[in-house]
């Protein structure tokens, strides 16, 4: 996905503008168009025959997804702002 063609110029002040309006950017933060990296060094690969996703513990119904089945579960679309506050 390609961000730096979206918010040219003014644009991107404007839309912060709106923002700032509208509530959705808090006091002395800013849009960003990038996202933070969130992990260090490569990312491992992994057997998607042997992935698992188990839920357990302090649960009434412990359970152990495949990953087909985790795949199979509802999913849902969300839109949230992303915003900096070091610029």
């Amino acid at each position: 996905m390609v961000l730096s063609g979206l918010f040219a110029g003014n644009e991107r002040k404007q839309k912060e503008q709106r923002m700032r309006e509208e509530g959705r950017l808090p006091p002395g933060q800013s849009v960003t168009l990038k996202w933070p990296v969130l992990h260090e060094g490569s990312v491992p690969h992994f057997d998607l025959g042997r992935w698992d996703l188990r839920v357990f513990g302090l649960v009434t119904n412990p359970i152990r997804l495949a990953w087909e089945e985790f795949n199979r579960l509802p999913r849902v679309n969300t839109t949230g702002d992303f915003h900096c506050v070091t610029r």
